[in-house]
């Protein structure tokens, strides 16, 4: 079974282009782009141990997603990360895959839910630019975090 963890957006404000430079931006290029039906899959498996997708929702009721505050959260596009297991170093791969969603969830002014493998929401992202963080688990006390997510604009839940 593999790890993932996925970013479900309201709009389709993320495209390809913006993805991809997203990634370049950290100096890192997939060695192959699939063109999917629905979207692409960027192959980061050698770098990083992982590939990352980016798809169109389904039909409703398939993309909507019932969030902590009881809330219907209705997406268009998902963005997904799928990790290899085995993968030998962990904090870098993590701190990526956050700075990559953190920095195109805000400057997009996306509205999106962050979630983990368990279907446990990681954070809630407002157009606003306010991040709503679920702490529960202690996940983002990480130190490799710390530097992405403290000059945002974000508060526990």
């Amino acid at each position: 079974m593999a790890i993932n963890y996925s970013v479900k957006m309201k709009s389709k404000k993320l495209d390809e282009k913006v993805l991809i430079k997203a990634f370049e931006k950290f100096g890192l290029r997939s060695k192959n782009i699939e063109i999917l039906s629905e979207g692409i899959c960027m192959d980061f498996f050698e770098e990083l141990g992982f590939y990352v997708y980016l798809t169109d929702g389904s039909n409703y009721p398939y993309n909507s997603w019932i969030t902590k505050f009881g809330e219907e959260f209705v997406f268009e596009r998902t963005l997904e990360f799928r990790f290899n297991k085995e993968y030998k170093y962990l904090e870098k791969r993590y701190s990526i895959m956050v700075a990559i969603v953190f920095e195109l969830m805000l400057s997009l002014g996306e509205e999106a839910i962050f979630i983990n493998n368990d279907d446990k929401e990681l954070c809630l992202f407002k157009e606003n630019g306010e991040v709503l963080l679920n702490n529960e688990d202690g996940i983002w006390n990480q130190n490799y975090f710390k530097d992405i997510i403290l000059n945002n604009n974000q508060r526990n839940t």
